[in-house]
């Protein structure tokens, strides 16, 4: 039994894949640390203040074009570019791919400016709890911040194209640059919110850079290249726009309880903001190792429509998910106080607004081990390619979003939209659970159908 149990562990410790999440995760480390440190200068300048609060609502649609154009691009990308490699070769991909880099930016491009054209219309609604004088500041800071949008969703691509070919150390250590950025600006040139956009926005061309950098030793060309869009990109757009369209649901979670923060007062959607900050670096350094590494193995299994094999990766992956989640969630939600206090509480952080944080926190990390299973499930929606799945439970989470958020304000204030959250991830996980193993086990059945057909016809 010890035999068993010590041959086991070797080749444990032996298998690339560990070996991978071991480098990504402490790099991640490096970069969460960075991250932090970022938000504890933040704090101690700023914070819970108006100015705060109209940074972060200003940076919500560039934050959007990143995640529904810029990721779900990035993502869809890859399924697409593995199928025209196996169809019709790697000259072929590698075209395919310049193409669709050079029509995402202009996409990114075109969508970001539109947002911004949009905002004197839009903002008013993410911000109803503001003055006047606040949802002005909030206009100003989007026209500076969308840039920071188009740049970010232009390095989610490169950074999903060099994680496909194992490229995973420079898209790991790439946040890093954006910390360090930020917080140069922010001691040498003072505290206003338009020096925390110029942080994320000069941040983002480094990692930009970083991340073209790996591309550039894979087989994948790093200059985009226009073209004529042909049946590839038609194909890559019916697939990413339902996509989209349900990651954009997802999103509006966050900027609906943003929203229903600022009818809370001022500094209201600042103390969320600090309530979540512990919340997300747990996400990054939990799951976005076991995202960056997952995704392209589920893609590629779905490609080659190896469903038990899938099967076998999406289960070890999530129990892994929860069995290193449910540690920090115990502690950032039994300890939360501790934690705001020694860390937040300094500068124009008073020990009131700690006591508020750390409310928050503790319900908000609640939602560990279920968010991280769900994005893991997403991962493997995108490479399943079921796109009416986020259309579903985007509209779904919208809706219980707004009226969780509505009624558990009216009762426990701010820390009320910090359990409609764990609420909402709780639900979102086991749904995302029941539909990946519902098409896993449909794909099995359909592959052993064409299976025995094929034997049928070899025996008669």
């Amino acid at each position: 039994m010890a035999l068993a149990v010590r041959d086991r562990l070797a080749r444990l410790l032996q298998s690339r894949t560990l070996r991978t999440l071991v480098v990504v995760g402490v790099l991640g480390v490096v970069c969460k640390g960075a991250a932090l440190g970022r938000e504890l200068v933040v704090a101690a300048h700023f914070g819970a203040s108006d100015a705060l609060d109209a940074f972060l609502v200003a940076v919500i649609l560039p934050t959007i074009l990143n995640n529904v154009v810029g990721n779900v691009l990035a993502i869809s990308l890859l399924p697409q570019l593995l199928r025209v490699r196996h169809d019709e070769g790697p000259a072929a991909e590698v075209a395919a791919q310049q193409r669709a880099v050079f029509w995402s930016i202009v996409l990114l491009t075109c969508a970001g400016v539109g947002f911004a054209l949009s905002g004197p219309m839009v903002l008013p609604l993410l911000s109803p709890g503001f003055s006047a004088s606040s949802r002005a500041l909030v206009v100003k800071l989007l026209w500076l911040s969308t840039p920071f949008g188009v740049i970010s969703g232009t390095t989610r691509i490169y950074a999903v194209l060099a994680e496909s070919e194992g490229r995973f150390a420079a898209t790991s250590i790439s946040p890093l640059l954006t910390a360090i950025v930020s917080v140069l600006l922010l001691v040498g040139c003072g505290a206003s919110p338009e020096v925390l956009v110029a942080g994320l926005t000069l941040g983002g061309c480094a990692e930009l850079a970083l991340n073209v950098a790996a591309v550039n030793r894979t087989r994948y060309g790093v200059i985009p290249r226009p073209g004529r869009p042909g049946r590839f990109e038609s194909t890559l757009v019916a697939v990413a726009w339902p996509l989209s369209l349900g990651a954009f649901l997802q999103g509006l979670t966050v900027t609906v309880d943003q929203s229903m923060a600022s009818l809370a007062g001022p500094g209201a959607v600042s103390e969320l903001s600090y309530g979540l900050r512990f919340i997300a670096v747990a996400i990054g350094l939990i799951g976005m190792p076991l995202l960056q590494y997952a995704f392209p193995q589920f893609a590629k299994l779905a490609a080659a429509r190896q469903f038990g094999e899938l099967r076998v990766q999406f289960r070890k992956y999530t129990l892994l998910a929860l069995a290193v989640s449910v540690p920090p969630m115990i502690v950032l939600s039994g300890a939360s106080h501790w934690v705001v206090e020694t860390t937040f509480q300094r500068g124009r952080f008073s020990a009131e607004t700690a006591d508020r944080v750390a409310l928050i926190q503790s319900l908000s990390a609640l939602q560990l081990p279920f968010v991280i299973v769900a994005m893991l499930g997403l991962r493997a929606v995108f490479a399943l390619k079921l796109r009416h799945v986020m259309l579903c439970q985007g509209g779904a989470m919208v809706l219980a979003n707004l009226w969780l958020d509505w009624v558990l304000l009216k009762w426990l204030g701010v820390p009320g939209i910090a359990l409609a959250t764990s609420i909402l991830q709780l639900g979102s996980c086991l749904f995302m659970l029941v539909v990946v193993e519902g098409a896993i086990r449909r794909g099995i059945r359909e592959e052993q159908g064409m299976v025995g057909t094929a034997e049928t016809r070899r025996a008669a």
